[in-house]
C-alpha cells in the first residue's frame, strides 16, 4: 500500500530498534533502500520458520540474504524441525545451536516461566509482542 510506504519511510529512516514485517514486505523496504541493515542489524528474527516456504515467501527470504550483513545473531523460531527449517538454517545460519524442548520437561518447567504480552492497536490490525522470562 503506497500510503502505508510513504508514512513509513521516516520511521525506518530513524533506524527503529524492532521492525516486524513479512519477508516479502521487508526486502521491499530494503530493495527501495528505505530500510538498510547492514551496518546496524545486530539481531534477526524468523518466527514460524516452518511455515516461512509454505507461505510462499522462499525466493523473498533468500532475495533478503544480500541485504543482511555477515554476521548477526539469527533465531529461527519454529514448533516443528522440518526439510524447510533446515533450508532456512542453511541460508542464514553459521554456527547453529538448536534448543529442542521435550513436552514432559516443559510441563515440570512451567513453575519456572513467566509470560508477559503487549497489545498493540495500530495501522490496520492488532499486534501482540510476547516477552518470557525463565527463572534459573
Amino acid at each position: 500500500n503506497r500510503s502505508s510506504d510513504l508514512t513509513l519511510r521516516p520511521i525506518l529512516a530513524d533506524c527503529p530498534d524492532i521492525v516486524v514485517g513479512t519477508p516479502s514486505r521487508i526486502l521491499a523496504h530494503f530493495q527501495a533502500k528505505t530500510m538498510k541493515v547492514r551496518d546496524s542489524l545486530t539481531m534477526l528474527v524468523v518466527d514460524e520458520a516452518d511455515l516461512v516456504f509454505s507461505f510462499g515467501y522462499k525466493q523473498d527470504l533468500e532475495s533478503m540474504i544480500g541485504f543482511l550483513p555477515k554476521i548477526c545473531q539469527t533465531f529461527l523460531i519454529s514448533a516443528t524441525l522440518n526439510e524447510d527449517v533446515e533450508t532456512i538454517e542453511k541460508l542464514v545460519l553459521h554456527n547453529p545451536v538448536s534448543v529442542h524442548l521435550d513436552e514432559e520437561e516443559a510441563k515440570k518447567e512451567r513453575s519456572q516461566l513467566t509470560q508477559y504480552h503487549i497489545r498493540y492497536w495500530g495501522f490496520e490490525q492488532e499486534v501482540f509482542l510476547f516477552f518470557s522470562k525463565v527463572s534459573t
